[in-house]
């Protein structure tokens, strides 16, 4: 099955596919990024916020995978982060 995610930075209403606000990206006020992808490459779609979908990935794929308590930290072009505590 072929599938996308798009991770964005800011608000996002994952089950609605809606960003509420990307602060550091000028229009994108409840866009609705979910369907606009899906339209132009009609495969299911998955959207959240980028950090939060950034542990996730991590810690099932990548250099946290095999922890069980995590912490994550981004600092970009704002400030995001989540914690995974006992899987």
């Amino acid at each position: 099955m072929k599938a996308i995610a798009a991770a964005t930075p800011g608000y996002v209403d994952s089950e609605k596919g809606i960003v509420i606000k990307a602060v550091n990206i000028p229009g994108w006020e409840y866009m609705p990024l979910q369907q606009s992808i899906q339209d132009k490459f009609n495969v299911p779609v998955l959207i959240g916020n980028d950090a939060r979908l950034a542990i996730l990935v991590e810690w099932k794929h990548g250099a946290a995978r095999s922890h069980h308590n995590i912490i994550y930290l981004t600092i970009s072009t704002g400030i995001g982060g989540g914690v995974i505590i006992n899987d």
